[in-house]
């Protein structure tokens, strides 16, 4: 998954709202029915090592299911972003009721 610059500079543990700009069929994402297109609630997370080496950034994907129970994933940019790709929409306040998914 790749992250636009936006995204790259957030406070750790930031809450926003990103556009699923590409996504793999093989991702997790996918697998829970997000789609390109599709904005998530995402929260940064800290550093993580790149299955190539090195350090890169992390988030985790909220996600609200068919049956109302809630899942989490933590996607990072180890993948090319010509595969997987998010694009930050907007910083949430945790618990902002102005900050809902509306596609």
């Amino acid at each position: 998954m790749s992250f636009d610059t936006d995204m790259r500079y957030l406070n750790t543990d930031s809450i926003f709202i990103a556009r699923v700009y590409m996504l793999s069929s093989e991702s997790a994402l996918w697998t829970y029915g997000v789609r390109s297109g599709d904005l998530v609630h995402c929260q940064n997370v800290t550093s993580v090592a790149r299955s190539a080496g090195g350090f890169g950034r992390a988030v985790t994907v909220f996600l609200m299911l068919d049956d109302d129970t809630k899942k989490s994933i933590v996607v990072s940019d180890d993948t090319d972003m010509m595969v997987e790709w998010l694009v930050f929409e907007k910083r949430c306040k945790q618990g902002d009721m102005l900050c809902q998914l509306q596609q």
